[in-house]
Order: C-alpha cells, then structure tokens, then sequence
C-alpha cells in the first residue's frame, strides 16, 4: 500500500500520549490503512477518542484567506463546528455543553444546516 497521513493527522498523533506505547500507534495506523479507502489519511478517518481529544485540548483559530460577506463566513464556521461536534458527540447535549451554548441552539442551528446524526453515525 501506499497510503500518507494528511498534516492534521500526523498533528494529532503527535500530541497524543500514547498509553499502550508504539504498539498502540503502529496497531492504529495498520488499522487506518486497511479500512481507509482513499490514499490519504484525514482527520475524518481517525478514531473518536483522538478526534475529542483534540477538540478538547486545542482552540484553533480560524483561518481567513480572502473577503466574504461577514453572515457568510459566520454561516461556514458554524456549519464546519457542528459538522465536527455531531461526528465527535452522541448527544445533542453533550455536543452543547462542549461548544458552550443550550441543546436548543444545537437543534436549530442543525435544522438550519440541514446537519443530522444520521449524518454521523457509524463514525468511531
């Protein structure tokens, strides 16, 4: 196989503290590279324990690249931050508590998205 690992996943790999030692890593990347279709390797593709822990350790700041209409880009970074917390968080509470805002703002601004959980299930 000839599979790479995209910069946020080797990020990712890099901070995490790796308890059962190299053992974990190489047993968690031969796994990546078995079940992964696609030549690289995303954040997508990586377990939900690391894809929380990273949400939980860092506040990245959000990359602007151009000028847009102030409501769109609001609109693109809620949509991305909900897109990630349904992925990352099996309840609508639990994803409120972590972005800091009611299960009722989660709800409506999901409908709003059109984001839902069936989106997300089966994602580890």
């Amino acid at each position: 196989m000839n599979k790479k690992l995209s910069p946020n996943v080797i990020d990712v790999l890099m901070k995490y503290d790796w308890p059962g030692n190299v053992r974990e890593l190489e047993n968690l990347v031969e796994r990546l590279m078995v079940i992964t279709p696609r030549n690289i390797l995303s954040y997508e593709d990586l377990p939900l324990h690391l894809k929380k822990m990273t949400l939980e350790q860092t506040h990245p700041e959000v990359s602007v690249t151009g000028i847009i209409p102030l409501k769109e880009a609001v609109e693109s970074v809620e949509r991305q931050i909900l897109e990630l917390a349904y992925s990352c968080y099996g309840t609508t509470r639990e994803m409120a508590s972590k972005l800091g805002v009611d299960a009722s703002t989660v709800v409506r601004k999901a409908a709003k998205y059109r984001i839902s959980q069936s989106k997300h299930i089966g994602v580890e």
